[in-house]
């Protein structure tokens, strides 16, 4: 149901990074992983440069994590490491478990 109304806000206006993100989350819960994956790149394109960036650190972590779920753990790691880049010296919740995910997969 979430993801028909993030659908439908995306199509009555002019989508927002934040519909993307939580478009992406519905969908990431509700199994259509590579749909989400699309969803999350579509949120991260839209934030970089705009003040509509609060869910950005979680847009990546939820995009590694759909990643990780397709069995694809390069991009997963890509992402991870590119959150870690984007946001050096970060030392939020966010940061931590981004930093936990990527070690678990390199001793992968």
């Amino acid at each position: 149901m979430a993801e028909k109304y993030y659908r439908k806000v995306i199509k009555l206006q002019a989508a927002s990074a934040v519909t993307y993100t939580y478009l992406g989350d519905s969908l990431l819960f509700g199994g259509k992983i590579k749909e989400a994956v699309s969803a999350y790149k579509q949120a991260l394109r839209m934030a970089r440069g705009t003040p509509d960036t609060e869910l950005l650190p979680e847009t990546w972590l939820q995009l590694g994590i759909a990643h990780e779920t397709l069995g694809q753990m390069d991009k997963a790691r890509k992402t991870y490491q590119d959150y870690l880049t984007y946001y050096a010296g970060s030392q939020t919740e966010t940061t931590r478990l981004i930093r936990q995910r990527l070690k678990m997969l390199q001793k992968k």
